[in-house]
């Protein structure tokens, strides 16, 4: 329904009112509250964020303006009689009636009616029926429901026939709303132009722009077009000077690298020209013999090394003895395997016969041969009588042979010596030549970068006049793209006026005429109307939804007197509900929920009504706390009520002593009974000074500065002949002051 409302909303900024076939200044489609709900504020009723009505308040079904002949007879009840007939839930419904009232500057037609306040969190569907009974014979002109709003007719005194068209209301109504859809496309489409006009406008700097009659083309757009142009060379030309002021800069630093690495160049060609004057010049001797000698010779002493070895002669020990060496002493190695070792075991032998002489004969005749040194070694004889013979050439071989060897290792170390002495004359030789060869790569390098340092040298690295900086280019850059912004929106608005221009004279109108056509098409063909004879009556059927305001909420506040809302606690949860008037909190309770809690209506009024119990405190002054709880506080142990004590001043000390406090409560039949004993003075956890009690029931109470002057009891406990008073909430006199602080 909202969202049809605000279609109706829209249609009625652009529909024209010079479509005249009902009334000469009212179109019904363009009054935004004509078949609508308003509450006594003139606030739709369903705006709260709700699609149902709230109880406990008076509400107006608007049905036109009392200035329009049509609807200003219903008021005339000599012409008509108004009754409302309720039928589902009726109950829920009061006190319907016709009436005029004001609603933003305009006094309308209205079917009053009031939704009674009730405790529920359920919603309920109302059905009604309003009956106009004629009193003379009328026309009742029905005008097609748009947008979701069901218009209420017009009645007038019996005159024209009804008329038809050839199309269904339905179509027209569609035809109509397309319509008014283009022609508000088309002016916003304007409007739209017109903004960017204005924006090009004061892009382009012209400050006299008027909405109200655009210029067709901007002032000087020429004279904008060559500022554009001369700022964007002086931009061109800073920007060369300053390329060219950094081009040079960077020459002038890379000439100067160069010119550092020239001088590194030519230092480190001195270093080694020096190092080459340095070295001997004579030529180095030639050692190839000595080097064929020396390797000759240690391959002959590497052959004689493992025939003393393999024979059993520790070399190296023996060539320790030097001149010492001889038979006697000769050093063996531990191998059993080798001859010397084998002759000297078996020759220990004492038996003759035990010894191997066959087995010494086969090594000797192994090593024999041509060129053998063991070719002078006698074998032993068959009588074995020559052992000493054989050992003693056999260890006098070994003597002379070592001695031999180390006569050689001597000789090899004299040829070496004088190959190692030739060494240093080769170095010096091979150094020259490395030298030489670094010194021509230096050489080359520093041609390549003295040829490049000519080459800057030569060129002109003079200022080209006063430095540029970035900021100046910048700048330029800056004001030039400015001017030719300037420029550019000057011309763009031209371009779309011309699109302005046709919006305004053509495509609006053309529009504004199409819709207009199409309303007094759906207008007179839509439209029906019929006779409404004398005595008989009109039904005209009305749906509402009642529903209280549902909420869940563990800290709820309500504002005093405030109806149509009921709360559901956050079980098994300590719940807070707060009551405050303008000036800040004047009652409170506290409680922890059970784990079945269901809605309830905590509501609460301080106002006195006419007749209440005010003859009871003449001479004291009273507060009323009237609660409304229904049902019983869902609460799982009994809440806590706390009603602020009402006689404190703005610094949250008391005006009167405790002892005068008194505090009553309207029991079930209406009398006052005095409950100050089961009441606690104390403060709350904010230090403000309060009246507390724990109840499952929320009662009326009235606190006073005093006694109150009740009436004398019977024995019966009922009050004496005195008419019990009533307290209505909405009948204020005397409110509770703000005591929170």
């Amino acid at each position: 329904m909202k969202k049809l409302l605000a279609l109706l909303l829209a249609v009625a900024c652009v529909l024209s009112l010079n479509v005249a076939a009902f009334a000469a200044s009212y179109d019904i489609y363009t009054d935004p509250v004509v078949g609508t709900i308003l509450n006594g504020d003139g606030e739709p009723a369903y705006d709260s964020g709700y699609d149902t009505l709230k109880p406990g308040d008076d509400y107006y079904y608007i049905i036109g303006p009392s200035s329009v002949a049509g609807y200003d007879i219903l008021t005339d009840k000599g012409v008509v009689r108004f009754s409302m007939k309720k039928k589902t839930n009726g109950k829920l419904v009061s006190g319907a009636d016709i009436v005029e009232k004001r609603f933003n500057g305009t006094r309308y037609v209205c079917i009053r009616f009031s939704i009674k306040d009730n405790f529920s969190a359920d919603e309920y569907k109302v059905e009604m029926e309003a009956q106009i009974k004629a009193r003379k014979d009328l026309i009742v002109t029905h005008y097609p429901s748009l947008g979701g709003r069901d218009f209420f007719p017009m009645f007038k005194l019996a005159g024209p026939s009804a008329r038809s068209a050839d199309l269904t209301p339905e179509q027209l109504g569609a035809a109509y709303e397309q319509a008014v859809k283009e022609l508000a496309a088309a002016e916003n489409r304007q409007k739209d132009l017109l903004n960017e006009l204005k924006q090009l406008a004061a892009d382009a700097g012209y400050a006299a722009f008027s909405p109200g009659s655009p210029v067709e083309k901007i002032p000087g757009v020429d004279a904008l077009k060559a500022e554009a142009d001369r700022l964007q060379k002086v931009y061109e030309d800073l920007k060369a000077q300053y390329d060219a002021e950094q081009k040079a800069q960077s020459l002038t630093a890379e000439a100067e690298k160069l010119r550092q690495q020239l001088a590194d160049l030519d230092a480190k060609i001195r270093e080694v020209n020096d190092q080459i004057a340095a070295l001997p010049t004579e030529q180095p001797a030639d050692t190839s013999a000595l080097q064929e000698a020396l390797t000759a010779l240690k391959q002959n002493i590497s052959g004689l090394t493992g025939v003393l070895t393999g024979l059993g002669v520790d070399v190296d020990g023996a060539l320790a003895l030097g001149e010492g060496l001889s038979t006697g002493n000769l050093p063996r190695t531990q191998d059993p395997n080798a001859l010397l070792n084998i002759f000297a075991s078996e020759n220990a032998k004492e038996d003759p016969e035990e010894k191997d002489a066959a087995g010494v004969n086969a090594i000797l005749r192994g090593l024999q041969g041509e060129g053998s040194i063991f070719n002078d070694v006698p074998l032993i004889d068959d009588e074995g009588g020559n052992w000493a013979a054989v050992g003693g050439q056999l260890w006098t071989l070994a003597v002379n042979q070592a001695g031999q060897l180390g006569a050689m290792r001597a000789q090899a170390e004299g040829l070496q010596k004088q190959i190692d002495d030739a060494a240093p004359q080769a170095g010096n030789a091979a150094q020259r030549q490395a030298l030489e060869g670094q010194l021509t790569t230096l050489n080359g390098d520093r041609a390549k970068l003295e040829a490049r340092y000519q080459e800057l040298t030569a060129a002109n690295l003079a200022p080209l006049g006063a430095p540029v900086t970035i900021g100046q280019v910048n700048r330029a850059k800056a004001d030039a793209d400015a001017a030719r912004t300037k420029y550019e929106a000057a011309v763009k608005y031209g371009e779309t006026y011309l699109l302005w221009a046709e919006q305004k004279n053509t495509v609006v109108p053309a529009a504004q005429k199409a819709k207009d056509e199409a309303y007094k098409a759906y207008f007179e063909g839509a439209t029906q109307e019929e006779r409404l004879q004398s005595g008989k009556t009109y039904y005209h059927a009305f749906k509402l939804y009642i529903q209280n305001e549902n909420r869940v909420d563990d800290d709820a506040t309500f504002t005093i007197g405030e109806k149509g809302v009921v709360i559901k606690p956050v079980k098994n949860e300590r719940n807070i509900v707060t009551w405050e008037n303008a000036d800040g909190p004047v009652a409170s309770m506290t409680f922890l929920a059970d784990s079945d809690a269901d809605y309830y209506c905590p509501r609460l009024s301080t106002r006195w009504n006419d007749a209440d119990y005010l003859d009871y405190f003449h001479d004291v002054d009273a507060y009323l706390f009237d609660f409304v709880d229904n049902p019983r506080v869902p609460a799982a142990t009994r809440p806590t009520l706390s009603l602020y004590n009402p006689f404190v001043d703005e610094d949250g000390d008391l005006t009167v002593r405790e002892s005068r406090i008194h505090v009553y409560e309207v029991d079930g039949d209406g009398e006052l009974v005095d409950k100050t004993h089961l009441f606690n003075f104390g403060e709350n956890d904010d230090g403000d000074r309060v009246l507390s009690i724990r109840t499952f029931t929320l009662g009326t109470y009235i606190v006073s500065d005093g006694k109150a002057d009740l009436p004398e009891r019977k024995p019966s406990g009922r009050p004496a002949d005195v008419e019990k008073p009533t307290i209505e909430v909405n009948n204020n006199r005397k409110p509770v002051p703000n005591t929170g602080r």
